[in-house]
């Protein structure tokens, strides 16, 4: 018979596919089967059209996560740069999360401008030449829902009524946001740990933002220099920088903050 003609050549495919299989079991492991890749694409793109089908989307990437096995899909709209959305599925194609409802989310644009807040606040302090080190810092656009368990200031950020009232894909000037919601959150070292300290730093930021036109409504401070004493403020105002008082302010700031967090 023909089959049996044949048998030592199905074995021998039936064994390198076996080989193959053990000698990249490894990196299937870390970086997914690629099987598995086509049934979550498949079986994503057929659930989005099935139950979102007035979304221009497309797959922009899918990511294996080896840790839980699963993998997140994430899917872009090639004509609205705020409409995106991810889908977690495991190795057969089954959907696990959908986050397809929220991919038209004023939140997307709140996201978009906070990132070119946070993009010009980096280019900004890039070329900066300070006598003292900004050890980390970075910029955002402050969600009033969040301030119940942090911000001091409770009607400091944007509440939801104003983000429902966004436009979709509109170009807005961070600026705009950033004068009324922005937090700045900035770490500097200094061999000078102390209140006075903190009131000459704060001065020499707004200077230089100003000129870099940077807004801010609120900032995060802290200071240290080899991390055994902080001076920490918490939401300190733009609008309380400024010279007459400010240390006064500063030690106002620092004692509210130490009792807000219970230090």
């Amino acid at each position: 018979m023909k089959f049996l003609k044949n048998w030592p050549t199905i074995v021998s495919v039936i064994a390198i596919v076996l080989v193959l299989h053990i000698v990249l079991l490894p990196a299937f492991l870390f970086f997914g089967y690629p099987l598995s890749y086509a049934l979550v694409a498949i079986s994503t793109t057929s659930h989005v059209a099935i139950t979102q089908p007035e979304l221009d989307v497309q797959i922009d990437r899918i990511v294996y996560d080896f840790k839980h096995g699963g993998y997140s899909v994430y899917f872009v709209s090639p004509t609205s740069q705020d409409t995106y959305f991810r889908m977690v599925c495991d190795g057969f194609g089954l959907i696990h999360l959908d986050y397809s409802d929220s991919a038209q989310s004023k939140g997307h644009t709140v996201a978009r401008v906070e990132q070119d807040y946070r993009n010009r606040l980096d280019e900004a302090l890039a070329e900066a030449e300070f006598d003292f080190e900004v050890r980390q810092c970075f910029a955002e656009i402050t969600h009033q829902y969040g301030n119940e368990w942090g911000s001091i200031n409770k009607d400091f950020g944007i509440t939801d009524a104003e983000v429902q009232a966004l436009e979709l894909d509109r170009e807005y000037d961070f600026r705009e946001f950033a004068a009324k919601y922005g937090r700045i959150n900035i770490q500097i070292r200094d061999e000078q740990v102390t209140v006075e300290r903190a009131a000459e730093i704060l001065l020499e930021l707004k200077a230089y933002l100003e000129k870099q036109n940077i807004p801010w409504y609120g900032m995060d401070f802290s200071l240290t220099y080899d991390h055994s004493e902080y001076v920490i403020l918490y939401d300190f105002l733009y609008e309380d920088v400024y010279e007459e008082g400010l240390v006064d302010r500063v030690q106002e700031s620092y004692d509210a903050t130490q009792k807000h967090f219970g230090e």
